[in-house]
């Protein structure tokens, strides 16, 4: 069920699919992925600023549509009346994971990584398994000079999901080179050799490593691994 309102694609599966929602809403109004779903389809509309706003006040303790109007705020650079809504989502429902991941998430994006550590550890403290927040913890980590704790999280991440490599290159490679910790660009490094035995999308783990090893002046190893993807695209 969920999944045929997600692909709703057409204006008429939309609208079928909002009526469904709300229908459902009403016989189940605790029901947290529905509301989501109402949320997020909202979104894109001329007046989702007002339907978030109605809808919060008809659920008050559902904090989906905080956190949907929230996004839209962040979309508009209003900054200050996204973090009051998600204080608003915290005083809905603190035990939901995406309010701190997605606070965290604004944090970061004004270098406020103190804040978004702690934004961070809560999220990550009641959804242990989630991959993009480690990747997240794993940036905030890294600015603030924590090199032990970011190789722990990339390395998480990579556990959790390693068919995405992108925890390997999430910290901008420049940064990555330009880091004093000689420690932690070894360690980078080691696990992008780790890499390459956890996925059977081999040329992925290859061209990653190949562009840290590039990122580091390593170009000969760095073109090796380049050779070794193109080879395994091949062969696909």
């Amino acid at each position: 069920m969920l999944a045929y309102l997600q692909d709703a694609n057409t204006e008429q599966q939309k609208e079928e699919a909002a009526k469904l929602i709300n229908e459902l809403i009403v016989e189940f109004p605790e029901a947290l992925d529905l509301h989501r779903l109402r949320a997020e389809s909202f979104s894109g509309l001329d007046d989702a600023e007002a339907k978030l706003t109605t809808a919060m006040e008809e659920y008050p303790r559902q904090a989906v549509y905080y956190l949907q109007r929230a996004k839209l705020y962040r979309q508009q650079n209003e900054y200050d009346k996204a973090l009051a809504d998600y204080r608003l989502a915290e005083e809905a429902d603190k035990n939901y994971f995406r309010v701190y991941e997605e606070r965290g998430s604004l944090h970061m994006s004004q270098e406020r990584y103190e804040e978004a550590l702690a934004d961070l550890n809560k999220a990550l403290e009641l959804e242990p398994f989630r991959s993009w927040t480690y990747k997240r913890r794993a940036t905030t980590h890294f600015h603030l000079g924590h090199f032990d704790e970011t190789l722990a999280d990339l390395a998480k991440s990579v556990e959790l999901n390693p068919e995405d490599l992108s925890a390997l290159s999430w910290i901008p490679l420049g940064e990555v080179a330009a880091c004093p910790d000689e420690s932690f660009r070894d360690g980078l490094l080691e696990l992008a050799d780790k890499s390459t035995d956890l996925t059977d999308k081999a040329a992925r783990a290859y061209a990653a490593r190949g562009w840290i090893l590039a990122a580091f002046g390593q170009e000969e190893k760095a073109l090796d691994d380049a050779d070794i993807a193109c080879a395994d695209l091949g062969r696909a």
